[in-house]
């Protein structure tokens, strides 16, 4: 059976995400210079057994990280064409299949070492338990086909990473299931339950509309700001926090920081804190925080990597809510439209008193604009 590289896509994205993976969590050691190099022990440990499996040894390929990687996916290839011709109909990717293929014909093979079922909407929990599996198998060519199918089954999660949309109005991701445009809050999909009837959805997208409409009047982002230190795909950097629990990263920063972290965080975004449940969600342990976090502010995202930026983002994007609300003074178009002017001439340096003659209103109401909208550019 012919076996192209096209039709190997689940096995090389799930290589190529292990790879990455291992340079975010502290193989990848900057030198300032090119060519990239990596720490050949780290790297060699964090994958193992594959790069034992395929006899790949970094300091043969002057622990360059190009050619590491071009290396294991050439050998992977080759192993797979000569090897396992039995495991290819398994993992190979047609474009035109639905994205429970991999997962119906991966099934049985899995569940040899596995007792739990694959859940098709749990793509966080097969990806993590088939790079698990992959750490666990024996550094030997008989565990070759294990390795192949995990591979696939990550490269499968990585494409469902990578597939996710972003809100059309805030910072959270939409439902992939639906094909939506909307998150959970803003769509008006599935009016059958007591909180989610047809009018509560509506009203829900209308404030969230014209939140969108006022964040884009007034200039402001409210979509996170991330960075990482490599040049990646962000679902590739985002698979580590879906696949690598952190006591496994040395490269991050350890639980407790992160923790002392958010919690700071969430005390000084009292808009975030509020739909969490308030003061009595800070007890939480980190996992179980983020876990609400994420449950609460972005559920269509597997885990909230560079959660600061994520909340800092939501408590704007709440306060802009806050402004539109249904019967709320001032929320108007028109008024959002003279707020927007002012805080033009605010920014430009002019004071109250001359912002005022300029639009022809009193002192104290530019004065009362400041306050109100001091968020927002006044």
């Amino acid at each position: 059976m012919k076996f192209s590289k096209k039709q190997a896509f689940y096995v090389l994205e799930g290589l190529r995400t292990v790879h990455i993976m291992a340079l975010e969590a502290g193989a990848y050691v900057d030198y300032d210079e090119e060519p990239l190099c990596i720490d050949g022990e780290f790297y060699e440990r964090f994958l193992s057994p594959l790069p034992q499996i395929l006899e790949i040894s970094t300091e043969e390929f002057g622990y360059e990280i190009h050619s590491v990687f071009i290396a294991m996916q050439k050998r992977l290839l080759s192993r797979i064409k000569s090897d396992l011709p039995e495991v290819m109909s398994e993992v190979f990717f047609d474009p035109h299949e639905g994205r429970r293929s991999l997962i119906q014909r991966l099934e049985s093979p899995f569940l040899e070492n596995h007792q739990e079922r694959l859940n098709f909407r749990n793509p966080e929990k097969i990806g993590r338990r088939a790079f698990e599996t992959i750490r666990k198998s024996p550094r030997n060519m008989f565990s070759l086909p294990t390795v192949v199918r995990g591979l696939a089954l990550i490269g499968w999660t990585s494409k469902y990473v990578r597939d996710r949309r972003k809100c059309l109005f805030c910072p959270a991701q939409t439902d992939l299931e639906t094909k939506g445009k909307y998150c959970h809050r803003h769509s008006q999909s599935d009016p059958n339950t007591e909180d989610r009837t047809a009018s509560r959805l509506y009203m829900q997208y209308r404030v969230g509309k014209k939140a969108r409409q006022l964040a884009d009047e007034l200039g402001i982002q409210t979509q996170p700001k991330t960075k990482s230190i490599l040049s990646e795909p962000s679902h590739l950097r985002t698979m580590m926090d879906v696949l690598v629990p952190i006591e496994m990263s040395e490269g991050l920063d350890g639980s407790a920081k992160l923790e002392s972290t958010q919690k700071y965080l969430l005390e000084h975004c009292p808009r975030v804190l509020h739909k969490l449940g308030g003061q009595s969600i800070l007890q939480l342990k980190y996992e179980e925080l983020g876990e609400k976090i994420r449950e609460v502010l972005n559920p269509y995202r597997f885990k909230l990597d560079h959660l600061q930026s994520h909340i800092q983002s939501f408590e704007e994007w709440f306060s802009l809510e806050e402004l539109v609300q249904p019967g709320i003074r001032g929320a108007g178009k028109k008024m959002r439209s003279r707020v927007s002017k002012a805080a033009e001439l605010a920014t430009a340096g002019y004071r109250q008193v001359e912002i005022a003659k300029i639009m022809g209103v009193q002192e104290s109401t530019v004065s009362n604009w400041a306050r109100k909208y001091k968020n927002h550019g006044m």
